[in-house]
């Protein structure tokens, strides 16, 4: 039970695209992904190679009320 609330505790939301994102490939990201992580798939992301989820996480579409607030795409 420890390890689950410790590892809740270091979630974060990471973007996917090929350009100026937290990961290029959605694959690179899920490869170090802890439960409780968000992925906002951007309109240019790629899946890379092969996507093993090893974590509860969240993978979602951007829009402009999911791109977290110092994203590119909604300039703030």
């Amino acid at each position: 039970m420890l390890f689950l609330l410790a590892s809740a505790a270091n979630a974060a939301t990471y973007t996917v695209c090929a350009v100026n994102c937290d990961y290029p490939f959605l694959n690179q990201g899920l490869a170090s992904a802890v439960n409780g992580d968000v992925y906002v798939l951007m309109e240019d992301y790629q899946l890379g190679a092969q996507i093993d989820i090893t974590a509860s996480v969240t993978i979602r579409g951007a829009t402009v009320d999911t791109v977290p607030r110092n994203n590119r795409l909604n300039g703030r």
